[in-house]
């Protein structure tokens, strides 16, 4: 059985994450979009940046980010 590629949950049958950090990865799509109408020269890598330095970012959504980092590119 494979498992999520941030956990050992079961991924979702459309994705390589579980329900959990594909839940996080649409959320940092849809925050993105909200933060790029607000800051016009915000770019996905800086975007994820600032996202690591809040105290109030979310454990799944760290993950999620440094995976995103690690592959140095914005799956949309």
């Amino acid at each position: 059985m494979k498992s999520c590629k941030l956990c050992n949950n079961k991924p979702l049958s459309s994705s390589i994450y579980c329900i959990y950090h594909e839940i996080a990865y649409n959320n940092l799509k849809s925050g993105y979009k909200i933060w790029t109408d607000r800051y016009d020269s915000l770019d996905w890598k800086n975007y994820l940046r600032k996202l690591l330095e809040l105290s109030t970012t979310g454990k799944f959504v760290k993950q999620v980010i440094m995976e995103e980092k690690d592959n140095c590119g914005h799956k949309e």
